[in-house]
């Protein structure tokens, strides 16, 4: 491992927060959501426990679960201001708007005082806004071009910003936004686990403890675009596809799914204290593959585009950000992949 430079930390405070972040599209990826079919919903399958948790969401993608609620961020499918932030009960029910009229939302992170995330308008300007849980007031934060990555320690929100290559902060209860790390060539997803925070560029993951003042690069290789962690371990998913795991100091790095050569797509990842779990876009499946290794388990099939993805407790979180459809499945669901045709070839 080497040090990162250019770091420039005041404090950061050790809290871990859960992170959604929309998934990444590969180039040539489709996006054009007007030839879904009329009976899309009826399509959706629901077997040993899977459920549909809402249906009708314009393009959603970020997902995270607390203990009382699972929300999510519609993108608005490229109408401005019809993107939103929504929120069920984790056993289903009534969708409730938490924020509506947004600017094609993007990172997302829930904590105990309230629900934060990127947005951005024309010419590809946003910013970072806050409600509280139930909704209501919206506040803007920050000025924020393109993110890939926001998370949350204490009262401190952290974003990256690619434009400026760089790593922010800045206090959830207003202030004057922060650079804490700079020459992040290509800087993207942030998480955040136990007393470290982790973020991807365009060739290496870097991990930085919350009490200290260094940062350390702990992987090298293809560019990771999605990362999950615990105290414990990391996962995450590189350009090409590929999936990965380590312990939290990145050592015993492994490969625990390898892209699909035929068609690669960004997998979004999250993990537990047992296993990862994978979006794959391309087959249609929600997946499964213990952090030491092993094979792959189908969760859930026949999706249409499996994006962002969470875990919590006995279930596993995703939308399908095609379909329009927020969906969970008991982690240890045996869901037999049947082989369909694709739809993004």
């Amino acid at each position: 491992m080497h040090p990162i430079e250019r770091l420039n930390m005041s404090y950061l405070l050790a809290f871990s927060l859960t992170l959604g972040a929309c998934g990444n599209r590969a180039m040539g990826e489709k996006t054009d959501l007007d030839d879904e079919p009329d009976d899309a919903d009826e399509a959706i399958e629901a077997p040993d426990g899977e459920g549909v948790l809402a249906v009708g969401q314009a393009e959603p993608c970020a997902i995270l679960v607390d203990a009382s609620f699972v929300y999510w961020a519609n993108r608005g499918s490229g109408k401005l201001g019809g993107g939103s932030i929504m929120k069920v009960a984790r056993d289903g029910g009534e969708p409730i708007v938490v924020a509506d009229g947004l600017d094609t939302p993007e990172a997302m992170v829930v904590d105990s005082g309230g629900v934060s995330w990127t947005s951005h308008g024309p010419n590809a300007s946003g910013g970072l806004f806050r409600t509280s849980l139930d909704g209501g007031a919206v506040f803007g934060l920050a000025n924020v071009d393109v993110t890939r990555g926001l998370a949350s320690f204490g009262d401190e929100l952290f974003w990256t910003s690619g434009p400026d290559a760089s790593v922010q902060r800045v206090s959830s209860k207003g202030g004057s936004p922060a650079t804490i790390a700079s020459g992040q060539l290509g800087v993207g997803p942030l998480v955040t686990a136990g007393e470290s925070m982790y973020w991807g560029t365009a060739s290496e993951i870097v991990r930085k403890d919350i009490s200290g003042l260094g940062a350390d690069v702990i992987w090298q290789g293809e560019r990771p675009v999605q990362l999950a962690a615990t105290s414990g371990a990391i996962v995450w998913s590189t350009e090409r596809g590929d999936v990965f795991s380590a312990d939290a100091n990145g050592d015993g790095a492994r490969l625990l799914a390898p892209a699909d050569e035929a068609s690669p797509f960004t997998r979004a990842v999250a993990l537990d204290a047992e296993r990862a779990y994978f979006t794959d876009a391309h087959n249609g499946t929600v997946n499964a593959v213990a952090l030491a290794g092993g094979p792959v388990t189908t969760i859930a099939s026949d999706q249409d585009h499996p994006a962002a993805i969470t875990v919590d407790g006995d279930f596993v979180y995703w939308v399908d950000s095609e379909r329009g459809t927020v969906m969970r499945a008991p982690t240890r669901n045996q869901h037999p992949s049947r082989a369909r045709p694709s739809r993004h070839q």
